[in-house]
């Protein structure tokens, strides 16, 4: 049974669960700019009004809620989004030190890695980088795909493995080891992705 769980006129996108998962972290526009707001879920739908968590004067995306209390989450548009973490007590850190596009983080099912999409003028890039590795390190993204188009990344249950889209003229949902030794076609959609828990099926969006 589907429950709604915002039925306002605001545009909210991006949710993901809380890592007790007890409530939703979500990027919204309702106080102005993309924000990133919570909200209580009980059995039924919503358990409270949504409350806004963190923002800025940038747009705010893809919050994803670490076990310690942290939360990975985008900042900034186009060319300028790069990703961000954020402490428990409001202190805030760039995941990199790279100067190009950072989009669509994952965090691997073990909480320790994350795998997002680098976009440059040469290209895009699927790279992996452990999620305690200072800013500035270098060498620490492990690139597992080069290809025009990757989007959104999805970790495997066991994180041996991604999913990710691509659109254009080669669109579809390939699965890729981490050591992107070889890649498979899965689908010939250009859809989102998302693992079953035994890890042998793959849903689409």
């Amino acid at each position: 049974k589907w429950s709604r769980i915002t039925s306002d006129g605001n545009w909210d996108r991006e949710p993901s669960w809380s890592a007790d998962g007890k409530s939703l972290l979500f990027a919204s526009n309702r106080g102005g700019n993309f924000d990133i707001w919570q909200i209580a879920v009980g059995d039924t739908g919503a358990a409270a009004s949504p409350t806004r968590v963190f923002g800025s004067g940038e747009d705010e995306s893809t919050p994803l809620a670490l076990s310690d209390g942290r939360v990975l989450f985008g900042r900034g548009r186009g060319s300028a989004a790069r990703l961000w973490i954020r402490e428990p007590g409001g202190a805030e850190r760039r995941l990199t030190s790279g100067r190009v596009a950072e989009r669509w983080p994952a965090l691997s099912p073990d909480g320790k890695r994350v795998a997002f999409v680098i976009l440059a003028e040469t290209g895009r890039r699927l790279v992996i980088r452990p999620l305690d590795a200072a800013p500035e390190r270098r060498g620490a993204d492990s690139t597992v795909v080069s290809a025009a188009g990757i989007e959104r990344p999805a970790w495997s249950p066991n994180g041996d493995r991604l999913t990710y889209t691509v659109g254009g003229a080669r669109r579809g949902v390939f699965v890729v080891p981490t050591d992107g030794r070889y890649t498979n076609l899965a689908s010939a959609r250009h859809a989102a992705s998302a693992w079953m828990p035994d890890g042998r099926r793959i849903t689409l969006v």
